[in-house]
């Protein structure tokens, strides 16, 4: 989870939630699973449901990451530089 942007004083107003493996602390080399996140609550909320559901239904059930992805969440919109 991080803000939409990496300018700080645009920090509280939206925000994203990735997958990442390992140590990363970012989303370098792959897309936020969701973006325009309304507040910091909220994104939290969703990456917290996400993990349960890997945790659940990736490494205890079998499934594939991206089919609980598309179950839970709607793709990110690309960013356009």
């Amino acid at each position: 989870m991080l803000p939409a942007t990496t300018n700080i004083h645009d920090r509280g107003v939206s925000w994203r939630v990735g997958v990442v493996h390992g140590g990363k602390t970012s989303f370098d080399g792959t897309e936020p699973v969701r973006t325009g996140i309304d507040g910091r609550p909220a994104a939290l909320a969703l990456a917290e449901e996400l993990m349960e559901s890997y945790e659940r239904e990736v490494r205890g059930g079998g499934r594939e990451l991206t089919d609980v992805i598309a179950d839970r969440l709607v793709p990110a919109v690309r960013r356009v530089d």
